[in-house]
């Protein structure tokens, strides 16, 4: 299973503290790492390691081995120059077992370039630039092998060296007035500059404002002319809430931006007006892919594919089509780097309603609504979660002692997140006798579930653009059952771990999840193709975190 969209990156929280910087344009920084941190997880042809911070570097023909991602935020006017190593610190790490090799039978995608990620320590990456500010990365590869063995870099010092940065007066810069909430990336692990101070009420000139007294847009609504009035409901809700908002139509846009090549950058260079004009920071897409069309990116992980991703309207510096061959947002010449002008920082909070008439559009907002404004409160919603797991390595799993991976692990990662006190968690697994009050997984009870109405659904498991896979007696969910589905205004929010559940470019289930007038989802989150779940993983984390921590 593969993460839907391009490789992000993902963020950890290992840093230690900073040693005294060598000269104003270099800083250092120290990270440890502990043998007992590790954790391991038994796979076809081995052991697979894991770090707390980590995600799988997922380089076919290499071990397969955690890296360590962080995020570096230089001083104003600079960016990254180069890293360092100033001093290691390396401990024996015992193993149970050999460790596994990543995709063995994939060794003609195998690029030196990128087994290199796991034979050096520090890998600097390709940085970009978040709402005007320059960000950087480095990959720790702290796991590595030695001739007695494997051992684990237990402290790095590193020396961070920047230099003038000419590319920032070109990159896409808010109003100042702009109403943001913080910033998109959860921690700034190496930050070397203070939060910049808004200057409250400030306007700057622009002729491209929506507002008559000047003042900025915190929200925008995309759709075509014929759902205006059924989103004004949406809008009229956002303004009073204390969030501008303004509904643009496909229409005007396509009219006002005849310089776009498709309809999807006549889109993106609204968006980029919106952000850079207006100020917004939130933005809505009121429209399947047949009116407001998908950008397809060009991932070359894996098998490669082709993969619809709204990223392009959320991530609005660099050029998608860099290198002019109409492979949008190549990603992947190496698995850290990337060949297009691809930016992959976010300026705005994107989303979609993947809605093909009025009507439908009608029904989500009011789910939406019904959810913010007045939903039914008891002891069973919205504060509680239906969470659902089912092996997914062995395919086929049919009761027998050898598990190499149980979705129940990461439904267990959750379930910690979710479970403040106030939540009222309802497990329902294939494998379900391990673990502590689950209930087997059985296409019936996830159905009654489901139409119980729970405030949240995870789901761990296989699926497909029509169908999600529910465990015991290998029966799934299928988008009939989903539109007979009857918790009426006891919408939930469901986070989906499994493949293409919501590929915006068929009529997939994760869509009549949202579309059901009479039950369903409110919201969602999923995979527009293959998810991998060790990657899902870190998404997952740090999506409850940010909901409940």
């Amino acid at each position: 299973m593969q993460r839907s969209s391009i490789w992000l990156a993902f963020f950890s929280s290992l840093l230690i503290g900073f040693f005294a910087p060598q000269s104003a344009d270099a800083a250092g920084v120290e990270l440890r790492f502990s043998p007992s941190e590790v954790f391991w997880e038994p796979v076809d042809d081995g052991v697979r390691p894991h770090l707390p911070a980590g995600t799988p570097a997922a380089i076919p023909g290499s071990p397969d081995l955690p890296v360590v991602v962080k995020t570096v935020r230089p001083p104003a006017g600079k960016r990254l120059a180069g890293v360092r190593i100033v001093s290691q610190t390396w401990e024996h790490l015992p193993t149970p077992g050999a460790i596994a090799t990543f995709l063995p039978t994939h060794l003609d995608r195998i690029n030196p370039e990128s087994a290199q990620v796991l034979k050096q320590l520090v890998t600097q990456t390709r940085g970009g630039y978040q709402r005007g500010e320059r960000l950087d990365g480095l990959v720790i590869a702290p796991i590595q092998e030695r001739e007695s063995g494997w051992f684990v870099c237990t402290r790095l010092n590193l020396e961070l060296t920047f230099e003038d940065d000419e590319g920032l007066p070109a990159a896409l810069k808010p109003r100042s007035d702009s109403n943001w909430r913080g910033a998109l990336h959860l921690d700034s692990e190496f930050d070397f500059q203070p939060q910049p101070v808004r200057k409250a009420g400030e306007i700057e000139s622009s002729l491209f404002r929506p507002r008559q007294d000047g003042g900025a847009v915190d929200f925008v609504i995309v759709t075509p002319e014929a759902f205006v009035e059924a989103l004004q409901p949406l809008k009229d809700w956002r303004m009073e809430s204390g969030s501008y908002t303004v509904i643009k139509t496909v229409e005007s846009i396509y009219a006002e931006y005849p310089e776009g090549v498709d309809g999807a950058e006549k889109i993106r260079l609204f968006l980029r007006d919106a952000y850079t004009g207006w100020g917004i920071s939130d933005a809505l897409l009121a429209g399947d892919t047949s009116t407001i069309p998908a950008r397809f990116a060009r991932s070359n992980f894996f098998t490669g594919d082709v993969i619809p991703t709204d990223m392009y309207y959320q991530c609005l510096d660099g050029n998608w089509n860099g290198n002019g061959n109409n492979l949008y947002g190549e990603g992947s010449r190496t698995a850290f780097f990337i060949d297009d002008e691809t930016d992959l920082f976010p300026e705005i909070f994107i989303g979609r309603l993947p809605v093909n008439t009025a009507a439908e559009a009608s029904v989500v907002v009011n789910k939406i609504l019904t959810y913010e404004t007045a939903p039914p409160v008891d002891a069973d919603y919205p504060a509680s979660a239906l969470l659902l797991a089912e092996v997914l390595f062995p395919q086929n799993w049919a009761g027998e002692p050898s598990i190499l991976f149980d979705g129940a692990d990461l439904a267990e990662t959750t379930a910690v997140i979710v479970d403040n006190g106030d939540f009222e968690i309802t497990k329902l697994y294939e494998n379900y006798l391990p673990f502590t009050g689950a209930l087997p997984e059985t296409l019936p009870a996830v159905i009654e579930q489901i139409n119980r109405g729970h405030g949240v659904i995870h789901h761990v498991g296989h699926g497909f653009h029509n169908n999600i896979a529910v465990g015991l007696g290998g029966n799934s969910l299928t988008i009939p059952i989903v539109d007979g589905l009857s918790n009426g205004n006891r919408a939930s929010f469901l986070y989906a771990i499994n493949c293409t559940s919501s590929a915006i470019d068929f009529d997939s289930i994760g869509e009549h999840f949202l579309r059901n007038p009479t039950g369903g989802t409110f919201s969602s989150v999923g995979s527009t193709r293959f998810d991998f779940p060790g990657t899902s993983a870190a998404y997952d984390k740090l999506f409850y975190r940010l909901i409940f921590e």
